[in-house]
């Protein structure tokens, strides 16, 4: 009975999963090949508790990810995802989170549902907001988001009390930072803020990753 396969690094271009003889699959490592997606029947692998794409070049998740209701490690980072799909808010065992190096504008707002994720990263992605439903995720403890285009952080993230590192910038001197808390200036919500926002990426125009702004008491 196959519980664990691995064929990370094969340069592998498809995979043509047949579910027969799978379904006790618990670990499954596909990392540094050259997928382009995922078969919609990955969703079948019910009992994976890890799933590694990393370094390949997906575009696309299938929304079937959100049958995986056991998983607890994924691993997506290093690829050319432009979104998540929202079935994600489905997987509520899931526990750690690599969605680094991919071109994300956004998150859907189902990521709050993932409620037992207590390290996130997102680094080197294209994201400008965040979802108020981000602070639904009560758990999280390690959160990566450096290397971004954030302006600020939704007021929700007051909710996020076991939050232990908060990383904004790659060369950030403390784990955690105090944050500020600011009206928009054109929804005049209430936001969190402080002297590393707003981002600016690396090797944008030839800035730096961050853009020092003034902190307002």
């Amino acid at each position: 009975m196959l519980v664990y396969l691995d064929m990370s690094k094969n340069r592998i271009e498809t995979v043509d999963m047949d579910i027969s003889g799978c379904e006790a699959l618990e670990d499954l490592l596909l990392s540094s090949n050259m997928l382009q997606q995922l078969p919609d029947s990955i969703g079948l692998l019910k009992k994976l508790t890890t799933l590694k794409v990393d370094d390949n070049q997906l575009t696309i998740l299938p929304n079937t990810i959100g049958n995986l209701s056991l998983l607890e490690e994924f691993d997506c980072s290093c690829n050319e995802l432009e979104s998540l799909p929202s079935t994600i808010g489905y997987l509520h065992s899931l526990r750690t989170l690599a969605v680094d190096e991919n071109f994300l504008p956004e998150l859907p707002r189902e990521i709050g549902s993932c409620k037992n994720v207590t390290v996130m990263s997102l680094r080197s992605n294209k994201l400008e907001f965040l979802p108020e439903e981000i602070g639904q995720m009560q758990k999280l403890r390690v959160l990566n988001l450096s290397d971004n285009r954030l302006k600020n952080l939704p007021f929700s993230f007051t909710k996020l009390k076991e939050l232990a590192a908060l990383w904004l910038s790659d060369n950030q001197s403390k784990a955690l930072i105090p944050l500020q808390t600011e009206a928009h200036p054109e929804t005049k919500q209430r936001v969190l803020t402080n002297y590393m926002f707003p981002q600016q990426p690396r090797g944008d125009e030839g800035k730096l990753s961050v853009e020092i702004s003034p902190i307002r008491i």
